[in-house]
């Protein structure tokens, strides 16, 4: 009678120190092998969600606008600065700045960007002209004495909320804004294409704390969460890493 590779590991295992157990944990381990390549070749049932997605590299979603080549200025204006209300604490240069150097790292980490303005260069042109904030967006591309940016990636924060609700324990805290590409060269819109501009929201129910500190460190997240949602407009990446705005 001719013996097969399977009966022939299975004997030799039987017969080794510790043989049936090994043998009990080599026919499990067949069987659960012709169960996983059943599920993914059938690609339904539960074993194929536990067992076979988690495996499956998500797809690659490309940009939808590719700035890899150029040095980009972040201008972050800030509405909700001009309304002041007790649900909206002041600190509309803090926001500026997390949102700014925030969405400014997530592009350069991803090779999103060539270069972009960094932020202090920034602060100094608006202590040093406050007048020229009134300048065009095309305008301020140019305007910031260092290199001159090729595209302005500009974000207008339109709410920010960060206040304690009452009778609850949590804070309600968010941003909605938008934000658009123009390109200083000619002053056109080449992003978002075939709309004015792309909305962005982030926000929902977190811890309570206490103190200043709590709030800032609010303020960080917010920021982060939105520039994890703008910047992957400007990079290929997996499916998963971008939320919807």
């Amino acid at each position: 009678m001719r013996i097969t590779n399977k009966q022939t590991v299975k004997q030799q295992l039987r017969t080794s120190p510790g043989g049936v157990i090994a043998a009990h944990r080599y026919e499990r381990l067949i069987f659960l092998s012709l169960l996983l390549l059943s599920a993914a070749m059938t690609g339904c049932g539960p074993f194929y969600g536990i067992f076979i997605d988690p495996l499956i590299p998500a797809p690659k979603v490309q940009a939808e606008y590719d700035m890899s080549d150029k040095h980009i200025l972040i201008w972050v204006d800030d509405f909700s600065a001009a309304v002041q209300d007790s649900n909206k604490p002041p600190g509309a240069p803090a926001l500026r700045r997390e949102l700014t150097e925030k969405l400014r790292q997530e592009l350069l980490d991803n090779h999103a960007v060539a270069s972009a303005v960094d932020y202090d260069s920034i602060v100094r042109f608006r202590r040093q002209n406050p007048g020229k904030t009134e300048l065009s967006i095309q305008q301020l591309g140019t305007a910031i004495p260092q290199k001159p940016a090729q595209k302005v990636l500009y974000i207008m924060i339109d709410n920010f909320k960060l206040h304690h609700e009452a009778g609850q324990d949590c804070y309600d805290a968010s941003i909605d804004g938008y934000c658009k590409i123009i390109d200083v060269e000619t002053g056109k819109q080449p992003w978002p294409a075939g709309q004015t501009h792309r909305p962005f929201h982030a926000g929902g129910k977190i811890a309570v704390g206490h103190g200043q500190a709590f709030e800032d460190e609010q303020v960080r997240l917010l920021c982060r969460e939105v520039a994890e949602k703008i910047a992957p407009f400007f990079y290929e990446h997996r499916k998963q890493k971008r939320d919807q705005l």
